[in-house]
C-alpha cells in the first residue's frame, strides 16, 4: 500500500519557524522516517515498516562488517 499522506514539521528558521510537509514514507527534516497518522495506527502497516527497518539494519551491519559504508 502506497500512502501519499503528508506530514508537517516546524522546524526553526532564524527567529521564526518554518512549516515543512514531508511524504509518508520518507525522511524527515531530523533525519528519521516519516509515518503519518494513518500508518501509525494501522498494526499491519506499522509491522511492515518494523520488519523493513530491520533488514535494512542487518545489511549495514553486514556492509559494515565486510568494509563497505552504508547504503
Amino acid at each position: 500500500m502506497i500512502c501519499n499522506n503528508q506530514v508537517s514539521y516546524f522546524v526553526e528558521s532564524g527567529l521564526d519557524y518554518k512549516e515543512l510537509k514531508a511524504k509518508c514514507g520518507t525522511t524527515n527534516p531530523y533525519g528519521k522516517r516519516t509515518i503519518c497518522d494513518d500508518c501509525q495506527n494501522n498494526p499491519q502497516e506499522m509491522e511492515s515498516i518494523r520488519r523493513h527497518q530491520e533488514n535494512v539494519d542487518a545489511d549495514n551491519r553486514w556492509l559494515s562488517s565486510a568494509g563497505y559504508g552504508e547504503i
